[in-house]
Order: structure tokens, then sequence, then C-alpha cells
């Protein structure tokens, strides 16, 4: 069943646990049937409601909705209790007792998405409040869940007044749909986009609806019979492909109009996408979809030759299919996988019937379920792949899920003095996460900051040396009575060292501590910190190089990139994962691609402290037996 019409057919009759759990045995027979009959029971006691009620069957859709990703029990048992801790119907010790920790976290987890975006919606800009979400939830399986439950509340009658679902949607407009964006959730990103766009323009919504003049469904089977055909006559020619088949969602087709398009110049209301082996198959499909059909020439687009600007590569045509046009798209696995870069990208076809080659090209979001539901190492995983918030700057948590944005390293000092002058002069002592710190302790992003202040407790000269928000430092020097010294007294430091706030460092060879380096000047102000060895440096002017020396304060990470060759393998990632982790270090990023031979090229995009580190990272991967090379990018 195609995804836009997964949550119609859910809500057109009752769905049951029997429904859930024959949906969660389709991806494994290993399904626990009686923790999910476990946890709807719970929620149906705990909600004190009848099965066929809105809000049971809210539940229900939800857990389904989520099942037919191909999820483990853990997350598909949350997604029915999610709703208690949210409602307050239950305590998360509760749910911790009976179900365990990692249901526990999970449901507690959802719950915290959404308090974020109520506490901070008019406080931070709508992309900063998604990157914000991101980064506070650390099991992205709560983010599936939660997207889930947003659609089926906007879909669904009795759930919330209808003013609330119009607030609700335009929560769902400015931040769950750059979340799915974000992830590469593709399918339920369209659908946030149509409910939102009916529940705010019930009207315009209308007018698509009615100048397309057809029902989803009855696209969607159109459009699954083209893809039949296409695929019949593929076969014929021995070309081995998949193709996919959607229709355009109203709201994509309201932004062409808007853009200027007329209605009758639409011609992807109906889509195909065809993905195979290599650019050369790419060419002869498009020979033979134009030796078999109708073709509108000037819609013909070659982004294989003239990528877009964000290196977007596919061909483009459009056929006529029964008098109806229909959009075809071709291109390779790789390409396919640099447009659609999302951690949850193998989700995003899983509407469709599985098939190995296209797992295999996209197992890397795969493996992170499979590793999850091993159940071994799963924190450490979690802390790896914690998401960035900024170059710069970090985002942390007050107790009430407000986020207060912080420079990079800042300390609990530097969050009491953000919160008030007040609170930072009687900063005594700080919990983060629920554990006591000390107060020179680095804050990371998502952290959930408490501070215990205390009467007795005044600013301290050496806080000084810790603090690293200019209001902090401010505020500090006015309660000690410190003056700056005027710029003329400061004397001048015999030689430039990486702490100067005039030098970067260089993304080309990205310097680490203990390495040779030599700075190259920019501009009068600006020097960049490249290593001794760096090809970019070597034809400069001698004029614009400058010795460097390092000095780098206690915490500070630097970012470096790990390229990997490796036999695919199911335990390679959290090989790999274990290995970064184990020496102290966080992954900012990941991509890798899988060729045919069942070698993967992945890069890694690591922080940490030190050469020394990176050193016994790539001694604990080359350990890996399925890796062939391990190098610094």
């Amino acid at each position: 069943m195609a995804a836009e019409s997964i949550l119609i057919a859910m809500q057109q009759k009752i769905v049951s646990i029997e429904s859930v759990i024959a949906s969660s045995q389709k991806f494994s027979k290993k399904s626990d049937r009686e923790l999910l009959r476990k946890a709807f029971d719970f929620a149906l006691k705990k909600h004190n409601e009848a099965k066929e009620s809105a809000r049971m069957q809210h539940l229900l859709c939800t857990a389904l909705e989520v099942s037919e990703m191909g999820v483990d029990d853990a997350t598909i048992a949350s997604a029915l209790l999610h709703d208690a801790v949210l409602k307050k119907c239950a305590q998360a010790e509760e749910i911790r007792e009976k179900f365990g920790v990692e249901i526990a976290k999970i449901a507690e987890e959802c719950s915290k998405g959404f308090e974020i975006e109520q506490k901070n919606r008019n406080m931070l800009s709508e992309g900063l409040l998604s990157t914000v979400i991101l980064g506070s939830i650390r099991d992205v399986r709560a983010i599936f869940i939660t997207l889930a439950s947003a659609i089926d509340t906007l879909g669904r009658q009795g759930i919330v007044s209808e003013n609330e679902k119009k607030d609700f949607a335009k929560m769902c407009f400015t931040v769950w749909v750059p979340v799915c964006e974000k992830l590469g959730l593709h399918g339920m990103k369209w659908r946030l986009e149509d409910l939102s766009f009916k529940a705010l323009n019930p009207k315009e919504y209308n007018e698509i609806k009615s100048i397309v003049n057809e029902k989803i469904e009855s696209r969607e089977s159109e459009v699954n019979l083209a893809r039949e055909e296409i695929e019949s006559l593929l076969k014929k020619e021995s070309i081995n492909a998949r193709v996919f088949a959607r229709p355009k969602h109203f709201f994509a087709i309201r932004k062409k109009i808007k853009s200027g398009k007329k209605f009758s110049e639409i011609y992807d209301l109906r889509g195909v996408r065809i993905i195979c082996e290599n650019i050369r198959q790419c060419y002869e499909i498009l020979g033979i979809i134009n030796s078999n059909y109708s073709i509108i020439p000037q819609e013909f687009d070659d982004y294989i030759i003239n990528p877009k600007g964000n290196n977007y590569r596919s061909l483009h045509t459009v056929i006529i299919w029964k008098d109806r046009p229909v959009e075809v798209q071709i291109r390779t696995w790789e390409m396919h996988w640099d447009n659609e870069t999302g951690l949850a990208s193998h989700w995003a076809y899983k509407d469709y019937s599985p098939d190995a080659y296209f797992d295999k090209k996209l197992s890397w979001a795969l493996q992170i379920v499979e590793w999850l539901q091993a159940k071994e190492g799963t924190k450490k995983f979690l802390e790896a792949l914690r998401m960035d918030f900024g170059e710069n700057e970090i985002f942390v948590l007050t107790p009430k899920k407000q986020a207060i944005v912080l420079p990079e390293n800042s300390t609990p000092i530097d969050f009491a003095f953000a919160i008030h002058s007040d609170l930072g002069l009687k900063c005594g002592k700080a919990k983060v996460n629920g554990k006591i710190v000390p107060l020179n302790y680095a804050l990371e992003n998502g952290d959930l900051v408490e501070i215990i202040p205390m009467q007795s407790v005044q600013a301290k000269r050496d806080w000084l040396s810790i603090v690293k928000s200019d209001k902090a430092k401010l505020k500090i020097r006015q309660k000690l009575g410190i003056k700056t010294a005027p710029k003329k007294e400061k004397k001048q430091k015999a030689a430039i060292t990486t702490k100067s706030s005039s030098v970067r460092i260089a993304k080309c060879c990205s310097p680490l501590p203990g390495e040779g380096i030599i700075g190259l000047r920019t501009t009068k102000r600006k020097i960049i910190a490249h290593r001794a060895d760096c090809r970019n440096i070597q034809k400069c002017a001698k004029a614009r190089l400058v010795a460097l020396d390092w000095d780098i304060g206690s915490g500070k990470n630097f970012e470096v990139q790990l390229r990997i060759k490796a036999r695919e393998s199911s335990s390679l990632l959290p090989g790999l994962l274990n290995a970064v982790s184990s020496a102290g270090a966080t992954i900012v990023s990941t991509s890798a691609k899988a060729n045919k031979g069942k070698v993967v090229e992945a890069l890694f995009n690591v922080r940490i402290q030190q050469a020394k580190q990176l050193e016994k990272i790539i001694q604990k991967i080359k350990k890996l037996p399925q890796v062939f090379e391990v190098e610094r990018a």
C-alpha cells in the first residue's frame, strides 16, 4: 500500500492490536506478540477508554504506522505507551518496572520532543527549533513515533479540537516537516504537508482537490499500472532495475501553482522513478522509454551531465501514458543515495515490497536498528551518534525544557548567568542530566541542566578561567570590581597561537594538537592554521606564512574525517562505532556507499581533542576483520 493512503485506510476501519502484531511480523518472525498485547492492555487501562475510542485508535494507528517502517518491538510498544507519559496517565517509573528501561526511555523521549516544542515555539526560529529537537532526542526511534503520532492527530477527528488542530498544523509545518526533511523521511513529510495544508487552508485545499478532480487512491492505482508496464518493458530488455511509483501530493501541486505554473503545465501529478546500476544503463533505459511512449520534448532534463546546484543528478522526462502525462526519473543507486541522503533513508521506501538489492544499498540505516535490537552497546551508540548543533555553539535545556544557546564548551556557570545574573552569582552546585557535576564541567548539546543556588556563594575570581560566555565574564568582573585593561596597556604575545581569536583551523587538512602547523594569512586579521605538510600551502608566497604554536583550552574539540574501505557486514557499523566511541570521540556525521562487490566505502566525520586520540581510533579500526583500508581524508 502506498504511503499516502496508509492513513486513509487505517481510518476507514477500526484498527486492532492484532493488526499491529500482524504488521510487525511481516518484518520479523520473532516479533514479541505478548509484549505488544501487554503494552496495549496497559494503555487501555491507563487511558480508561474503549478500544474503539478516538484515543485508543490513535495509539493503535501510530503503532501500525511505525510497524510499517520495519522497526523493532520496543519502538512499537513505545508507540502504544507514549501518550500515557505525555498525558501524565502513567509515570515513567511505572513503565520502566513493567516494560524495562529501553521502552520507558523511548516513551519519555517522545514526550520530551513535544515539551521542547511547546516551551520554545515562540522563542527560537523555526529552523533552529527543529534542530534543537533533533539534537535533544537521543534515540531516533522516538522521532519516528512522534511523526507517526502527528500524522494521525492531524487526520483524525476527536483527538484535538479544530482550533487546536490549526495550531498543531502550524507547528507541523514549521517544526516536524523540517525534521522529516533532515532525516530523509519523505513519505511522512508529504503526508504532514497535505494534512497541515488541509487544516490551515481547507478552502484552498479543496480548490486544489477539485482541480485535480481525482481521489489519491485513483491516481495511485493508475501510476502503479504504469510502473508495472515499465517494469515489464525493462525485464524484456534484461535490464536489472527497480521501479517505484507515486502520485504528487496536493501541497506540492499548490506550490507549483503558486510559483506561476498553470495546472495544465504540471506534468508530474503521477511520477515513476527508475533506479539502475550504472550511468550507461540510465541512458539505455531512457532509450527504451522514448521508443515505447510519446514524450513531451520540452520537459526533458539531463541532470546527470548538468547537475543541479545541490549536486542533484537524474534524468527527467515526461511520457504520455493512456492520455495522461507521467514524469519518469532515471538514476543510479549512487545518485539515489546522494539525492535522498538522510539518517532514515532506508524507511523512505518501506511502503514498497522489500528488495534485497535495495536494502543492501541502504543498509547503514537498517544496521542501526539491527544493532539496537541486539541490545548491546545501545548507550554508547546513541552517545556516539548525537547530532551536532553548530560549529561554535551548543544548546542545553532547563528543567522546564526551554532551550538555552551557549558558546561551545560552556559550563554550568555560563548556563546560570544565561538564565539570570543573580542565579549566576549564587551558583553553588549543578546537576546535568540528573547527576551532580563540577562547575567546570563542559556542557554538551541536549544536556538538561539544573542549578542549585546557595545564599553564601558569590562570584569567584577563578570562574573567569572556566566560563566561555561574554555575559558570564562581564558579570563576574563587575561583581569582583575587576576593570578590563585598556588595549594599549596589554602586552603583546611573543608568538601567535591557535588560541588567538584571529586563528581558524583549516578544513582541508584539519590539523590536530600535537601535529606540526603553520599559519596562512588570508586577510590582515585572519589566519588559517594548516598542517605543515598540507598541499594547499606549498605554493603560497612565504610572506603570507606565519609561525604558529598550539595553545588550546581543556576539552576543546577538533573535527577530522576518516575514509574507510571494508567488506559489507551486519557487524561492520557497530564495530566502527565502538572503535570511535571507546576512544572518547564523537561522530558528527557519516556517509557510506556499497557496491555490488560487497565493498563499503565510508566517510566518518569525528570530533576529537588530540592527534594521539586519532591514532588510537585508526588502530582500533584496522583491527576489525572486515576493514581493508583506513586513512585520514
